[in-house]
């Protein structure tokens, strides 16, 4: 018995052990350790504003918040991933830290804490100084990359410094190793900086520029351009002045020359005295270094007053020069006759047969553009002897009876000795096969100003009006259209409208203007916005411009298709003058009327111009 026991027994107390052993071996294992979270920054971006951000991994599970601080502050929870920390925030030493010199630096902290409360042990940093925020520096003005200019060149720019402020400027001249300080130019704003190089050499040349802030820390990028000198250039140098060379102009009439320099173009500079200029006095005109009758200075106009334009032949002279001493050059020549008419009416025309034909030989025909006043014709077109027109009643009446007239000649600018002879003219224009350029070598302007009147009549207004003349009628150009017909607004006129056999779908290519503020805003009303106005006196603010036609069709503008200039008659708010207007003028009247001229309506065009002419004109 004993025997068959034992074994049963002994099993039995060695399997109890190790059951105890398993599982007390169990119980006593060492648990998975936590994985600590990483923390990285991802963005450094110091100035007035500081951002920073950043992000953290955890292998073993996931960030739940962050901690950062800044130096040995105390650690900020935040669940974010960046932060701005504006300029006197207290959490933020750094921005509201002025560093003492350039050594001093802050260190910003961040660390990651992940789900199971374990910290990032080492927190990510970013180490920040004043050379972290070095100024920036950009280039104004000077040369672009890479193009050729001559050898005075000008340079601005401007800085900029984050945490501080710009104090001056360093720049250098194609050695880095050769730096040159100065100053800010106080604009109000940006700290700016300029300079101006002469006589630099030809070939290739590279410009720095960099700032300083108040550190003495620099732009470590500076702002550079690089560029090439050469030799040869001069001053642009044209004319604005109202008269052009073989013009005229009239005697007694004040002129004022005017040009314009451009030396940008190579990035020239013009020194403090860099016009000289002379009348009838070429001494100094052919020497670069000389001046003229007047010495040189910094103006670009010279007024003449009326005694200083005699009649007779005259030539003005002006010279312009860099600081390089290159120079440029031109010359006015013109005449000057002395306004004396003995004579009525000149129609001059600009518009060719044998390009329109039926259309214009009909109007000279019908005295579309002087009714039953006498006249002269200048043939623009035509040749000194034989007008181009072949309706012209030169040798016998027109359809209407009206005529014979004087051709005085043609095929070229009209005169000042033509002109001085006649107290009105009528110009036909077109704007068409060189009828433009004649008008505009033909002193019109001044022709005014002597007392002579003038009816402009074109299509393509705009080209034919100067600077001088739209100041004279007080008008300012609108658009090119197409109008079925120019209702009239002056009583006793007539509206224009087109010649049906050949223009029944309107005045093309018609020139809108709108007039300069009208003294009666209830009139101005009627005129812009009644889709049938009144008739009445509309003028301008000062009086002295009245409106004649305007756009039948488009009421969204003051758009004006005829206006008549009375310089010495001044009228109140719908006041009518007394017809015809008589007196000496001192400045003549100028009428225009734009559109297609030779595709007017004979009977409406003769009654108009004819009402123009004995009513305004005194003819």
């Amino acid at each position: 018995m004993r025997l068959k026991w034992f074994p049963a027994a002994l099993v039995l107390l060695i399997t109890i052990p190790l059951i105890f052993w398993a599982c007390e071996s169990e119980d006593l294992a060492e648990p998975n350790p936590n994985i600590y979270p990483e923390t990285f920054i991802s963005e450094i971006s110091p100035g007035v504003t500081t951002q920073m951000a950043w992000y953290g991994t955890d292998v073993d599970g996931r960030v739940e918040r962050f901690e950062y601080k800044w130096d040995d502050g105390e650690w900020v929870e935040t669940a974010t991933l960046s932060e701005t920390f504006p300029v006197g925030d207290v959490t933020n030493p750094y921005a509201d830290f002025e560093f003492a010199n350039v050594d001093e630096q802050r260190t910003f902290y961040v660390r990651a804490i992940d789900n199971n409360e374990g910290t990032d042990p080492s927190a990510a940093m970013a180490t920040m100084s004043p050379n972290t925020i070095r100024p920036e520096t950009q280039i104004l003005e000077g040369p672009e990359f890479g193009k050729t200019y001559g050898p005075d060149l000008y340079f601005k720019w401007s800085g900029v410094d984050k945490d501080g402020s710009v104090v001056g400027f360093e720049y250098a001249m194609d050695d880095l190793s050769a730096w040159t300080y100065v100053d800010i130019v106080d604009e109000g704003g940006s700290p700016v900086g300029e300079k101006i190089f002469l006589g630099l050499g030809p070939g290739g040349h590279i410009f720095y520029v960099r700032s300083v802030d108040e550190l003495g820390t620099v732009d470590q990028t500076p702002a550079q351009v690089a560029f090439i000198v050469a030799s040869g250039y001069t001053p642009l140098l044209s004319s604005t002045s109202p008269i052009v060379d073989g013009g005229g102009w009239f005697g007694g009439v004040g002129v004022t020359f005017s040009w314009v320099v451009a030396v940008d173009y190579y990035g020239g500079q013009l020194p403090n005295g860099f016009s000289t200029f002379a009348l009838d006095d070429s001494t100094g005109y052919d020497d670069a270094a000389a001046n003229m009758a007047n010495p040189w200075q910094p103006t670009t106009s010279l007024a003449l007053t009326g005694a200083q334009v005699a009649p007779g032949n005259h030539t003005f002279y002006v010279k312009v020069r860099d600081t390089q001493n290159s120079v440029s050059k031109f010359s006015i020549s013109f005449s000057a006759a002395a306004y004396a008419p003995t004579k009525g009416i000149l129609v001059v025309n600009g518009v060719q047969e044998s390009d329109y034909g039926v259309e214009i030989t009909e109007a000279y025909d019908s005295s579309a553009y002087w009714g039953t006043t006498d006249v002269d014709f200048f043939d623009l077109m035509g040749s000194g002897s034989t007008p181009s027109v072949s309706t012209m009643p030169t040798s016998a009446a027109n359809a209407l009876g009206h005529g014979p007239f004087e051709y005085i000649g043609g095929g070229s600018a009209v005169t000042p000795d033509v002109l001085k002879d006649y107290s009105s003219v009528v110009w036909v224009g077109n704007n068409y096969n060189g009828d433009l350029p004649k008008w505009q070598l033909s002193p019109i302007y001044p022709f005014l100003l002597a007392g002579g009147n003038v009816i402009l009549t074109s299509r393509y207004l705009d080209d034919f009006l100067t600077t001088s003349l739209t100041g004279y009628l007080n008008v300012s150009y609108r658009s090119d259209e197409t109008a079925t017909v120019y209702p009239h607004a002056v009583p006793g006129m007539m509206d224009m409208a087109p010649f049906s056999s050949h223009r029944a779908g309107g005045l093309s290519a018609t020139t809108y203007y709108s007039m300069g503020t009208f003294t009666n805003n209830a009139a101005i009303s009627h005129y812009k916005d009644d889709s049938n106005p009144p008739e009445g006196w509309y003028h301008s603010s000062g009086g002295t411009e009245t409106l004649l036609f305007y756009n039948g069709t488009d009421w969204s503008y003051r758009r004006m298709t005829g206006a008549w200039a009375h310089p010495n008659l001044v009228l109140g708010a719908n006041e009518a003058p007394t017809l015809p207007v008589t007196g000496d003028a001192t400045e003549g009247n100028f009428v225009f009327i734009t559109g297609r001229n030779y595709g007017l309506n004979r009977v409406s065009a003769a009654h108009n111009f004819d009402f123009i002419l004995k009513n305004f004109f005194g003819e």
